[in-house]
């Protein structure tokens, strides 16, 4: 029998970290409060963000992610 401890948390780190920097702009396309399902797609951001990726690759998504959802109002 497999218990849910044997199973790690989504969020404890993990020691292997993929590194596939065309996802991330793939991902600023679909960053967009008219997308369907939006939350999916910012889950599968911030599981994808790591120590490692450079800061260079998030820029862009993450002025995306502020034009699209941060307002002044």
């Amino acid at each position: 029998m497999i218990s849910h401890a044997q199973f790690p948390s989504p969020f404890s780190p993990l020691p292997h970290r993929l590194m596939v920097l065309n996802f991330y702009p793939y991902l600023q396309k679909y960053i967009s409060p008219h997308t369907k399902d939006v939350t999916v797609v910012l889950a599968a951001l911030v599981g994808a963000v790591h120590e490692l990726v450079p800061p260079d690759t998030l820029q862009p998504v993450l002025r995306q992610l502020v034009d699209q959802f941060v307002h002044d109002k």
